[in-house]
């Protein structure tokens, strides 16, 4: 840490729930937004320090009321403390046909042809583990065979690990927004890591201020996102493009696909992975 930097705090969540680890684990992932560590009779997540914990933990106790069981712990974790915590959890390894992550400092590589992600874990979402980002890299990695470079957009882009997929699978041209200024700090350093800073434009700017249409457009929010943003989302896929929606629990699917088919883009793939769901969708 740089001498008169302050670190940020993160609040730390643990439940202890022997045999709910999957129900906790969902309900933490949702109400904070960052990755979750699933271990044996307990689930740990994370939230932003700065923020009132007030709400959240009214929540956790709401969650254990109607579970019937469990207990949760809270604690203050620095920024540097919840990073080595996630490194002992982030390992190299593909996640895609052409894709392989890894987190800095490992010297593994993927097979040959491989693209090499470096990752540090940090403030903002998206290391590959979870299943949502997992699936948005093998849907990214399928599209942008079928398509000579492809312009890119990605939403929510967290860490930036998609759009530096996109820009290191041959995007012509990608564009990462995010509203969370963390989020694009870190973005910003991955993109650097990744040497891909001339093939990616990062920006503040929120979706509806978008102008243009895109080849792929990524979203890996949560349902009521997608289904909030449903409009703008659509109107920059372009003709022939794809949208790829994540963020989406099993039982909300169907609700996510009819607030698209509504403005004129259809199913074409889903994919799953345990009680998660990542539609493609495309605009004819």
């Amino acid at each position: 840490m740089k001498e008169g930097r302050r670190q940020r705090e993160w609040l730390e969540i643990t439940i202890e729930a022997e045999g709910l680890e999957e129900e906790a684990g969902l309900f933490l992932f949702e109400i904070t937004g960052t990755g979750v560590k699933e271990e044996p009779g307990r689930v740990v997540g994370y939230y932003p320090g700065g923020e009132d914990p007030r709400p959240v933990m009214d929540a956790v106790a709401g969650f254990l009321a109607d579970m019937g069981r469990g207990a949760a712990t809270y604690a203050r974790v620095e920024e540097e403390d919840w990073a080595r915590a996630w490194r002992s959890l982030f390992k190299a390894g593909p996640v895609s046909p052409r894709l392989f992550i890894r987190p800095p400092g490992d010297p593994a590589e993927g097979p040959e042809g491989s693209k090499v992600i470096e990752i540090r874990p940090s403030r903002a979402f998206g290391t590959g583990i979870h299943p949502t980002t997992r699936m948005c890299l093998i849907a990214l990695d399928r599209l942008m065979g079928e398509t000579a470079s492809p312009s890119v957009l990605d939403v929510g882009t967290g860490s930036g690990i998609l759009a530096i997929a996109a820009a290191l699978l041959g995007a012509s041209e990608v564009v990462a927004i995010d509203v969370d200024p963390d989020a694009l700090v870190v973005a910003g350093e991955n993109v650097e890591r990744n040497r891909v800073a001339g093939a990616i434009r990062l920006s503040a700017a929120p979706l509806y201020e978008l102008t243009g249409e895109f080849s792929l457009v990524l979203a890996n929010l949560t349902k009521e996102t997608l289904i909030a943003e449903a409009g703008p989302l659509a109107s920059r896929v372009g003709p022939g493009g794809r949208l790829v929606a994540a963020g989406i629990l099993e039982g909300q699917a169907d609700e996510v696909e009819a607030a698209f088919s509504s403005l004129g883009l259809t199913l074409t793939q889903t994919l799953s992975q345990d009680e998660w769901r990542t539609l493609v969708l495309g605009k004819i």
